[in-house]
């Protein structure tokens, strides 16, 4: 059934949901959907084939939103309607009770016929405009399907992995040809209790050597050692297929990044990602993040520079409200990373590019603009100002967000003149996704005044309620916007106290809904505070023995 409109009889344990009884089991839904696009109605039936597994007198099946006009069960040749209904709004919830006890081991079904509406939330079963070629508003109904994998047996190493939340960090000590592994438990937050880290996982090393591959490594205690024919050159997690991170001492890294040559793809991408998330962490520290970074500026394969992109992103948004020198320091450094290879490929898209050959002049135009180089700066105002002349097919559709976000970044008048013609490319955009991007893309301006009319957008009804989340999403990628929509939505922002704060916000507010995801959003901005607390002076004066902070400077 619909995401958020659910009627299941599906049993299983999650957590943070009402488990449905036991007492009968489901095995197969066939569901009919009739949708009215005069009335934004929709009738529906489901019949649910069922085995009792309980003898009982209910049947509980999950329910919001959904008005039931009839129900019964079929079983042994006979129908049978409830005689008592309790819907639990609560826990989402229908309880059906009948007036006689369905046997232990009857297989039966369970027919229920009811009726909902076409929301406009962009949940369940949901209605979604459109402009035909006449420019006349058409509807058409969409949802959410979330894809359920088969249930298969699994040997009991791989159930830790299916059964236990969370995934391990192995730390490397080097003494001589011998390394140490030892494994714990990963968090983000660097906060893992003792009785947090008591699962040990089987965790196949794939360790490369100058040799090859050794496929058959696997580490199940809390250490292990293993001994090296040559400790020059090692990498464990090859072509990084394992679910763990490695925390290497700083050396090998810079090692690694000498012996790139020998990385696959996917151990370069890996190393980035792995620092990263440590540096993030306190692994390790954020100066041999950056030395990692800087030692791949040759870099040419896309999905390296992707996983860099990520982790310069990460590490701006940690330092999102630091002096304006640590900033554009990282923008800088992000352009000796990515100008030079914007520049050897360019961003003309030819006919005959490969998909990953498209992305990839996507990527370091962007990068290479947003770190301010004056060359892709200046096309990408050549071909805005194209477009605001009228040629519609001035900017490609793989770099359009790119140039949107460099012209508002790098407007001579503050970006008011450039975000309305975005606006109006919103507005008056020949397809969606180009009126989608024109949405997104407006957060991007630093501008008070544009700010602000970006907000009164969401909240007068010209953004539709399921596309508001576009622009307000980008609003958190800069300080200004942050700190404006926060102040739109609780009229004051204490940097210092920021986490407390949206804590406090929230204490009485109903979450039910949204409940795990602002979990994952207090845990993300615990972990950037720390991260910041802990590594500015490390960070700082990296910039500064790299060159991208003068010396005077703090």
């Amino acid at each position: 059934m619909c995401h958020g409109k659910d009627i299941s009889g599906s049993v299983g344990i999650t957590q943070g949901r009402e488990v449905l009884p036991g007492n009968v089991k489901p095995t197969n839904y066939t569901v009919e959907l009739e949708p009215n696009f005069e009335t934004f109605k929709y009738d529906g039936t489901v019949v649910i084939d069922l085995e009792v597994v309980e003898k009982s007198t209910t049947v509980t099946v999950n329910l919001v939103d959904i008005d039931i006009k009839e129900v019964y069960v079929e079983y042994n040749g006979s129908l049978h309607s409830p005689t008592d209904s309790n819907h639990n709004e609560e826990t989402q919830t229908v309880t059906w009770t009948f007036k006689k006890t369905i046997p232990e081991g009857t297989q039966g079904n369970l027919t229920i016929k009811f009726q909902g509406s076409l929301n406009d939330n962009m949940a369940g079963f949901y209605r979604s405009s459109y402009k035909d070629e006449e420019e006349n508003t058409k509807y058409m109904a969409a949802t959410q399907m979330q894809p359920a994998d088969a249930r298969r047996d699994v040997e009991s190493d791989i159930g830790k992995w299916t059964k236990k939340i969370g995934y391990p960090v192995i730390t490397v000590e080097e003494h001589g040809n011998t390394i140490r592994l030892t494994q714990n438990r990963y968090l983000r937050t660097a906060d893992v209790k003792p009785e947090e880290d008591e699962t040990l996982w089987p965790i196949f090393l794939g360790l490369r050597t100058s040799s090859g591959v050794s496929e058959n490594l696997t580490f199940k205690t809390r250490e292990t050692l293993i001994n090296l024919d040559d400790s020059d050159f090692y990498k464990l997690n090859a072509n990084h297929t394992g679910v763990y991170r490695t925390l290497y001492p700083p050396d090998r890294l810079t090692k690694l990044v000498q012996a790139a040559h020998l990385l696959s793809t996917e151990d370069r991408a890996g190393l980035v990602g792995d620092a990263g998330a440590l540096a993030t962490s306190g692994h390790q520290n954020t100066s041999s993040l950056l030395d990692l970074l800087l030692g791949l500026k040759n870099e040419k394969e896309y999905i390296v520079l992707s996983e860099i992109a990520s982790t310069i992103g990460s590490l701006e948004a940690a330092w999102l409200f630091e002096p304006k020198e640590i900033l554009k320091s990282f923008q800088k450094f992000q352009k000796d990373l990515f100008a030079p290879l914007a520049h050897e490929i360019g961003w003309n898209f030819k006919p005959g590019d490969s998909d990953i050959l498209q992305q990839l002049k996507a990527l370091t135009f962007g990068m290479a603009g947003y770190g301010g180089d004056e060359e892709v700066v200046a096309a990408a105002k050549e071909m805005f100002k194209k477009l605001a002349d009228g040629d519609l097919d001035a900017i490609n559709p793989n770099i359009r967000s790119r140039v949107y976000h460099i012209v508002l970044q790098h407007s001579d008048n503050d970006g008011e003149k450039e975000w309305d013609i975005i606006r109006n490319v919103y507005l008056n955009g020949r397809a969606s996704d180009e009126r989608n991007v024109a949405l997104q893309c407006l957060s991007g301006s630093k501008n008070a005044i544009n700010i602000h009319k970006t907000l009164d957008m969401c909240f007068n009804g010209e953004v539709k309620e399921q596309d508001i989340c576009r622009p307000i999403s980008g609003l958190g990628s800069h300080a200004a916007g942050a700190e404006a929509l926060w102040a739109w939505i609780q009229r004051n922002w204490d940097t210092l106290e920021a986490t407390a704060d949206i804590e406090r916000f929230f204490k009485d507010k109903s979450r039910k809904g949204f409940d795990k995801k602002l979990a994952q959003s207090l845990d993300g901005i615990r972990a950037k505070a720390a991260w910041v607390k802990r590594d500015a002076d490390d960070v700082k004066a990296w910039l500064k023995a790299n060159g991208y902070i003068p010396a005077e400077k703090f």
